[in-house]
């Protein structure tokens, strides 16, 4: 039988922290993590499902969506949506980049959100200057503090500064919100030491974006793997090249099925790697997909027959965390049995707020 989950209302073990001290952790993250400042999937699609239905029933489209999407996968909606359009790879790329960051810019003041793209087309904490930092701290007050992304960035920062930094990040996202909250939080440690700091003194950067195989790690920062693929930032003035790889985007079925069948891609061996290397927590992510289900069953398999082949027990072996929120005690159990092929047990909290406190306890912090 799958383990039951790990009570996070109770007293939780330094799970993480014990893992730095030997296999190491990682963490990989997903759109449950950006909301509601980026769009899901599922919004994605519906929004540019409604670009292809001028001059029908508003009542007739959204019933026709409704039933197409049950049925069909987001990244089969979106090809679907590409092909009513008519429009090549490229124009559906500057579309998806519209769509992404129309939440954010509806919803704030067009001063902030030019702030906010700024920051986000940063590739490093020291790349930009205190007053925009600064501007850029009064939106994590305004909009970004509602997000898992904000309640997590500064306990991972926190690990590191406690010296047990992860070994990599992995994130499903095509936008760097969680990449910019951790260059926040370095930027914001550094500041809090005012008078004490030097006039020179910049923020150290800890953390490197790597968003296609040929940006190789630099040593001594952690690499940032955006999984996916990584969408350009939007921003009017660029200092430098904003870093993106859209030919690495995964939102349509066909790049889904393309990848799904290599197991010799740069994200297949990337994320393989890491679920084999290490003790990943997992946050924000959807474990139905049926490529990450593959992935990590296959990690999960190899574990098992090593630890058999050693005379270890294998019953209800789990590795990984993944933390998830209080449902009725019939889901919690069905979901538990779900993902425990997958070498992952679920972290239940009662709500996204508890996050920052949940992380900081399996650090010990």
């Amino acid at each position: 039988m799958a383990k039951t989950g790990i009570d996070g209302t109770r007293k939780l073990q330094p799970l993480f922290a014990e893992a730095y001290n030997s296999e190491g952790w990682a963490l990989c993250i997903g759109a449950g993590t950006s909301g509601p400042i980026f769009p899901s999937w599922v919004e994605l699609s519906q929004q540019l499902f409604s670009g292809t239905t001028t001059g029908i029933d508003p009542v007739v489209a959204d019933e026709t969506f409704n039933q197409l999407a049950s049925r069909y996968s987001p990244d089969a909606m979106l090809e679907a949506c590409r092909d009513r359009l008519g429009i090549s790879d490229n124009k559906f790329a500057e579309l998806l980049v519209d769509k992404l960051y129309t939440p954010s810019s509806k919803m704030m003041s067009p001063s902030d959100y030019q702030i906010f793209l700024e920051c986000l087309a940063s590739r490093a904490p020291g790349s930009m200057s205190d007053p925009k930092w600064k501007e850029f701290k009064k939106l994590t007050t305004l909009y970004l503090n509602k997000t898992s992304a904000f309640r997590l960035a500064g306990p991972v920062y926190k690990a590191c500064l406690n010296d047990m930094p992860p070994r990599a990040i992995l994130s499903f996202n095509a936008e760097p919100l969680f990449f910019t909250l951790l260059s926040h939080a370095i930027w914001e440690q550094l500041w809090k030491l005012g008078s004490k700091r030097s006039k020179d003194a910049t923020p150290k950067a800890v953390f490197r974006m790597v968003p296609r195989s040929v940006f190789a790690n630099v040593y001594g920062r952690i690499p940032y793997y955006f999984i996916h693929g990584l969408l350009p930032v939007p921003v009017r003035k660029r200092k430098h090249t904003v870093l993106s790889s859209e030919d690495k985007l995964v939102f349509t079925e066909t790049a889904y099925l393309s990848l799904a069948n290599s197991v010799y891609s740069w994200q297949a061996a990337t994320f393989l790697n890491t679920c084999a290397s290490h003790k990943v927590l997992f946050v924000g992510v959807s474990l139905s997909d049926s490529n990450m289900r593959r992935w990590l069953a296959w990690v999960h398999f190899n574990r098992l027959r090593e630890l058999q082949e050693l005379g270890k027990p294998v019953n209800s072996s789990t590795h990984h965390v993944w933390i998830n929120t209080i449902k009725p005690e019939l889901d919690m159990r069905w979901l538990e049995a779900l993902v425990a092929p997958l070498g992952i047990r679920i972290l239940w909290i009662q709500d996204w707020n508890e996050l920052e406190a949940t992380v900081e306890h399996l650090f010990g912090l």
